[in-house]
């Protein structure tokens, strides 16, 4: 089986002012670009991102999500795996990726 050249899946659906994008693989460099890219036409729209698949993230998908909550009329990270988690934790962004949605 060849490898494959994309190393984030992205998934977006649209549900009544709300979009919901579930993340697989590894939001880096490139998979924070294609993320940016993807989401361009969610501004101003609520953010779910189930990020439960994704197996490592850098600073480039930190601020690809920080961008995003900017744009975003609320941005929530449902789910985090572990290594989310950890980085999260690590750059004291866990209670406002994960956090409660405020009201």
């Amino acid at each position: 089986m060849a490898p494959s050249h994309e190393s984030l899946v992205i998934q977006v659906e649209g549900r009544s002012g709300t979009v919901v994008v579930c993340l697989e693989g590894e939001l880096d460099l490139l998979g924070a670009r294609r993320l940016t890219e993807a989401l361009a036409l969610a501004a101003g729209r609520g953010l779910l991102i189930d990020m439960s698949q994704v197996s490592f993230i850098d600073s480039e998908g930190v601020r690809a999500l920080i961008a995003l909550k900017a744009s975003a009329a609320w941005l929530r990270v449902l789910r985090a795996s572990e290594p989310v988690v950890r980085l999260f934790q690590l750059v004291g962004l866990h209670e406002e990726f994960c956090g409660p949605q405020p009201v």
